[in-house]
This record gives structure tokens, C-alpha cells and sequence, in this order.
């Protein structure tokens, strides 16, 4: 926790969805994009854990499992084993696929 409370800058004030992004709080996009962004903080962090809030606000339910599928299909698949990879020297080059 202590490399994340560096790495990370506090956010104060009112927040709007686009700097709450560029923070690194929120992740949004496609599934490649969502899949770098994840790849890039696990590396540069060094987390191995990411808790994802697929269901916000009024979201109706089918975006909410649509949301689910792309995760666990088109993301999560790629991020397995990226810290075995990274410690060998070896990009995991199906991230950006």
C-alpha cells in the first residue's frame, strides 16, 4: 500500500468523470483499453488484486452483464500471469491484441 499512497496524488473537490480518469481512479474504454490500463498499474504499482465496479448509478441490466461478459472474456484473460511475465523480462504482449 505504501508504493500506491506514492505513486498516487489526492484528488479534492468536486469530480468530473474525466478527472477522475486521468487520476487513475476510474477506468473506462473499450476492453483493450480497460486491459492496458490495468496491465500498466499492476506493473507500475504492483498489485496483483483489482476490485471492479461493473454496475453503477442506473445502468440498466443488460449493459450491466454486457459489461460483465467483456470483462471476464476480453480482460481478465490477458492480465493472468503478468507479473510472472514481467519478472521475466518477457512483455505480455496480448494485452494490447
Amino acid at each position: 500500500m505504501w508504493r500506491i499512497a506514492i505513486d498516487k496524488i489526492p484528488i479534492f473537490g468536486p469530480q468530473t468523470i474525466d478527472n477522475l480518469m486521468k487520476h487513475g481512479v476510474v477506468l473506462c474504454g473499450s476492453a483493450k483499453t480497460v486491459r492496458e490500463q490495468l496491465a500498466h498499474n499492476a506493473k507500475a504499482w504492483g498489485f496483483d488484486t483489482h476490485v471492479g465496479v461493473l454496475h453503477f448509478g442506473t445502468l440498466p441490466r443488460d449493459l450491466t452483464e454486457k459489461n460483465l461478459r467483456l470483462y471476464a472474456n476480453e480482460v481478465i484473460p490477458y492480465l493472468r500471469g503478468i507479473h510472472e511475465l514481467s519478472s521475466a523480462g518477457t512483455a505480455h504482449a496480448s494485452v494490447a491484441e
